[in-house]
C-alpha cells in the first residue's frame, strides 16, 4: 500500500484516540473570583471603623448566596449553549479495526478489517422548534439575572438590618453601663444619708440590691452584642478558616449620623415597586419563555429535515495480505426527513403541557405582584409606627431626666422614699431603652421599605 495514505490512517487513528485526553482540562467556565487569602479578610479585621457601605461592598464581594447565584446563572448559560447547539452542523469521526481468530468459522470480518468514516450532519427544517428553544433558555439566563439581583437585594437587605442590630446591641450595653453609674451614685448618696442617719440600713440595702440586679442585664446586653455580630459575620461571608477572629477588637461601628425623615405615598411606592422590584420581571421572563416552549411544542406537528454526508475509508476485500493495500475511499451525501403522522396524541398532550405553563407563569405574575403589594403596605405601616414611636420616646427620656433630678432632689431632703427614687432610675433606664429601640426599628423600617420597593438596588449601585 502507499506509505502516504499509511502515514494519514496511522495520524488519524491517533488523533482521534486521543481527542478525549485533550478535551478533559478544557472547560467554559472560568475560576471563581472568589478570594480568601488572608489579605482580604485583613482589610476588614483592620479596619477599626467599620460603615454601613464598606460592609455592603464587603458582602456582594463574598456572600455565598449571591456567589451561589451567580453559579446558577452559569449553569443557565451553559444550557443556551448546549441547546444552540442543536441547529449547529455536527462532525465526527468514526472508526473500526477487527482481527478476527482464524479458528472462528465466520466470514463476518475479513483479518485487519478497518473503516474511518468523517461524518457531517446539519438539520435544515424542524418547524421553529429549536428557534423557539434557544430563545426560551436565554429567557431563562434572564430571569435568572434577576433572581441574582433579587438575592443581592435581600442581603443588602439583611446586612442593613444586621448592622443596625449591632449598633442597638451596642448602645443598649452604654445604656445599661450608665444604669449601673447611677445606681453606684445612688448607692454612695444612700450609704452617706445612713452615716448622718438620714435614712434606714434598709435604704442601703435596697440599693445594693438594686446595682446587683442590674448588672444581669448590662450581661444579657453584652451578649446580644456577641450574637449580632456572629450573624453579621455570616451575612457579609466572613470566612472562619482564615488566621482572623473577625472584626477588630477596637473597631468602631459609624451609624448615621441623624435620622432621616421618611416621607412616602403608598401608591406612588406600589407603582415604583411594581417597576424596579427584579421578582416580577424575573416572573415575566419565565411567561415569555413559556411563551417559547409552546412554540417549541406546536412546531412537533411539522416534518424534520436535515442534511447528512460524509467520507469515507475502508480496505479493499480484493487484497489479501495486506489489509491497507489498495484503499477504498469515497464521499456521501444525503437528506434525512421524519414526519410523525400519528403519535397517540403524543403531541396534543405536550401542547397542553405547554399551555399549562404559560397560564402558570400569569398567575404566578399576580401573585408576586400580590405579595409585593403587602410588603409594601407592611414595610409602610411599620414606618410610620416606627416614627410615631421615635417621637414618643424622645419626649419620654427628657421627661424621665427630669423627674429623675427631681426624685434625687427630694430623697436628699427626706421628702421622698427610696422606693421612689428607685422607680424614677428604673423609669429613665426603660426610657432610653424604648428610645434606642424605637431608633433601630425605624432604621430597620426603612430598609425593609428600600427592599419593599428595590430602592437598595438602585441606591447602592
Amino acid at each position: 500500500m502507499n506509505s502516504y495514505f499509511k502515514s494519514v490512517f496511522y495520524f488519524l487513528l491517533i488523533i482521534y484516540a486521543h481527542l478525549p485526553i485533550f478535551g478533559l482540562g478544557q472547560s467554559n467556565c472560568s475560576e471563581p473570583t472568589y478570594a480568601t487569602s488572608a489579605e482580604d479578610v485583613e482589610e476588614l479585621y483592620l479596619n477599626q471603623e467599620v460603615t454601613l457601605d464598606a460592609l455592603l461592598e464587603y458582602a456582594l464581594r463574598r456572600n455565598f448566596t449571591i456567589y451561589a447565584a451567580q453559579q446558577r446563572v452559569m449553569e443557565q448559560s451553559g444550557l443556551v449553549l448546549k441547546v444552540k447547539s442543536g441547529q449547529m452542523p455536527k462532525l465526527s469521526i468514526q472508526s473500526r479495526y477487527t482481527e478476527q481468530d482464524d479458528s472462528l468459522d465466520m466470514n463476518i470480518y475479513l483479518p485487519g478489517d478497518w473503516t474511518v468514516s468523517l461524518q457531517l450532519s446539519q438539520p435544515l427544517f424542524a418547524g421553529g422548534r429549536l428557534l423557539a428553544q434557544i430563545r426560551s433558555q436565554e429567557l431563562i439566563v434572564e430571569a435568572f439575572r434577576y433572581a441574582y439581583a433579587t438575592e443581592i437585594a435581600s442581603t443588602i437587605q439583611t446586612v442593613t438590618k444586621e448592622f443596625y442590630a449591632v449598633l442597638q446591641a451596642e448602645e443598649n450595653i452604654e445604656v445599661e453601663l450608665e444604669n449601673i453609674a447611677l445606681l453606684q451614685e445612688q448607692l454612695i448618696s444612700v450609704t452617706s444619708l445612713f452615716d448622718n442617719g438620714v435614712v434606714s440600713k434598709f435604704d442601703v440595702l435596697q440599693a445594693k440590691v438594686s446595682l446587683a440586679n442590674a448588672k444581669p442585664q448590662l450581661i444579657t446586653a453584652e451578649n446580644s452584642l456577641r450574637l449580632a455580630l456572629a450573624q453579621l459575620k455570616r451575612s457579609i461571608g466572613f470566612r472562619h478558616d482564615i488566621d482572623a477572629d473577625g472584626f477588630h477588637p477596637k473597631a468602631k461601628f459609624i451609624g448615621p449620623a441623624e435620622l432621616e425623615t421618611l416621607d412616602y405615598v403608598s401608591s406612588s411606592l406600589l407603582d415604583l415597586a411594581y417597576q424596579q422590584r427584579p421578582e416580577i420581571k424575573e416572573q415575566e421572563m419565565y411567561l415569555a419563555s413559556s411563551k417559547e416552549g409552546l412554540k417549541a411544542a406546536k412546531s412537533r406537528r411539522w416534518p424534520t429535515l436535515g442534511l447528512s454526508g460524509g467520507y469515507h475509508l475502508r480496505r479493499s476485500y480484493e487484497a489479501q495480505d495486506d489489509s491497507f493495500e489498495n484503499i477504498v475511499d469515497g464521499w456521501t451525501l444525503g437528506l434525512t426527513s421524519s414526519w410523525n403522522i400519528w403519535d397517540g396524541r403524543e403531541t396534543a398532550g405536550i401542547i397542553m403541557q405547554a399551555k399549562a405553563r404559560v397560564r402558570q407563569s400569569e398567575i404566578q405574575i399576580e401573585i408576586v405582584k400580590q405579595n409585593i403589594e403587602v410588603e409594601v403596605q407592611t414595610a409602610l405601616s411599620e414606618l410610620e409606627s416606627a416614627t410615631e414611636l421615635l417621637n414618643a420616646t424622645e419626649k419620654t427620656t427628657e421627661l424621665a431626666i427630669e423627674a429623675l433630678r427631681l426624685a434625687d432632689e427630694r430623697y436628699a431632703v427626706g421628702r421622698a422614699t427610696y422606693l421612689e427614687n428607685l422607680q424614677a432610675r428604673l423609669a429613665l433606664t426603660q426610657a432610653r431603652n424604648n428610645k434606642v429601640r424605637a431608633k433601630y426599628r425605624y432604621l430597620s423600617a426603612g430598609a425593609d421599605l428600600d427592599r419593599a420597593i428595590a430602592a437598595n438596588l438602585i441606591e447602592f449601585f
